[in-house]
């Protein structure tokens, strides 16, 4: 309820946990957008990890997009998924999440579509991601 962007549903329950779980490491890249100013220091940390209570959480990857005045937009991948992950890490730092979108699952993206559209897969968008998590072979 609190974030937007790119959902999945589907019937294939192997394909589903394999997107899902860290083991098979698919990408998830999220926009974000925070209260304040990250120091270098924290974005470091969010890299290494960071304590998020019940787990030490990583960003694979983190770009500072732009800031203003009271707060600061990054993109941001991860290959695990913890609930609510993102903005348990970004709290940690002391910057609470005011935005939160995510904009691709593997090679899957959110493109032009807005809050509450939706579309069907192509068979081919389904055979890469099936190929991306080994689900299906060349």
């Amino acid at each position: 309820m609190d974030s937007e962007g790119l959902l999945l549903l589907t019937n294939d329950g192997d394909l589903a946990l394999r997107l899902m779980h860290p083991r098979y490491e698919v990408e998830k890249e999220y926009y974000i957008v925070v209260s304040g100013h990250p120091s270098d220091e924290h974005i470091k940390m969010l890299r290494s990890g960071v304590d998020i209570g019940d787990a030490i959480a990583s960003a694979h990857r983190i770009k500072k997009l732009w800031h203003k005045k009271n707060s600061t937009a990054f993109k941001v991948v991860l290959k695990e998924g913890k609930k609510r992950q993102i903005r348990r890490m970004f709290q940690a730092i002391g910057c609470p999440v005011r935005t939160l979108r995510r904009d691709r699952i593997g090679n899957l993206t959110l493109g032009s579509l807005k809050p509450g559209e939706w579309r069907y897969l192509s068979d081919i968008e389904v055979e890469c991601l099936k190929r991306l998590t080994g689900v299906s072979q060349c």
